[in-house]
Protein backbone atom coordinates (compact mmCIF):
# COMPACT_ATOMS: atom_id res chain seq x y z
CA UNK A 1 0.00 0.00 0.00
CA UNK A 2 1.63 3.49 -0.92
CA UNK A 3 2.37 5.72 1.65
CA UNK A 4 -0.32 8.90 2.09
CA UNK A 5 0.90 12.43 1.58
CA UNK A 6 -0.32 14.71 4.51
CA UNK A 7 -3.39 16.13 2.41
CA UNK A 8 -4.43 12.74 1.69
CA UNK A 9 -4.40 11.66 5.93
CA UNK A 10 -6.69 14.86 6.84
CA UNK A 11 -8.93 14.16 3.97
CA UNK A 12 -8.99 10.62 4.98
CA UNK A 13 -9.83 11.63 8.65
CA UNK A 14 -12.42 14.54 7.64
CA UNK A 15 -14.52 11.61 5.73
CA UNK A 16 -13.95 9.18 8.56
CA UNK A 17 -15.45 11.22 10.74
CA UNK A 18 -18.10 12.37 8.62
CA UNK A 19 -19.27 9.24 8.33
CA UNK A 20 -19.46 8.72 12.18
CA UNK A 21 -21.45 11.56 12.80
CA UNK A 22 -23.78 10.73 9.98
CA UNK A 23 -24.24 7.34 10.77
CA UNK A 24 -23.80 6.68 14.37
CA UNK A 25 -24.88 10.06 15.56
CA UNK A 26 -27.24 10.61 13.04
CA UNK A 27 -26.28 14.29 12.55
CA UNK A 28 -28.01 16.29 9.51
CA UNK A 29 -25.21 16.52 6.47
CA UNK A 30 -25.57 20.96 6.75
CA UNK A 31 -24.83 19.99 10.26
CA UNK A 32 -22.10 17.99 9.89
CA UNK A 33 -20.19 20.44 7.32
CA UNK A 34 -20.67 23.05 9.60
CA UNK A 35 -18.49 21.36 12.68
CA UNK A 36 -16.13 19.73 10.71
CA UNK A 37 -15.58 23.28 8.83
CA UNK A 38 -14.84 24.53 12.16
CA UNK A 39 -13.11 21.94 13.63
CA UNK A 40 -10.06 21.84 10.46
CA UNK A 41 -10.74 25.48 9.44
CA UNK A 42 -11.63 24.60 6.38
CA UNK A 43 -14.92 26.11 4.07
CA UNK A 44 -18.78 24.00 4.26
CA UNK A 45 -18.21 23.80 0.58
CA UNK A 46 -14.71 22.41 1.03
CA UNK A 47 -15.52 19.90 3.20
CA UNK A 48 -18.31 19.23 1.44
CA UNK A 49 -16.11 18.44 -2.01
CA UNK A 50 -13.86 16.11 -0.06
CA UNK A 51 -16.93 14.03 1.25
CA UNK A 52 -18.11 13.69 -2.34
CA UNK A 53 -14.67 12.42 -3.45
CA UNK A 54 -13.71 9.77 -0.59
CA UNK A 55 -17.51 8.62 -1.17
CA UNK A 56 -16.40 8.27 -5.01
CA UNK A 57 -13.28 6.78 -4.21
CA UNK A 58 -14.66 4.11 -1.41
CA UNK A 59 -17.33 3.24 -4.07
CA UNK A 60 -15.09 2.34 -6.37
CA UNK A 61 -13.04 0.26 -4.21
CA UNK A 62 -16.45 -1.60 -3.43
CA UNK A 63 -17.06 -2.41 -6.91
CA UNK A 64 -13.61 -4.59 -7.01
Amino acid sequence: MPKLTQKQLKDKAIYEEYRHKFIKKRMRHGEILTDLGKKYFLSETTIARIVRLMAAESEDRERK
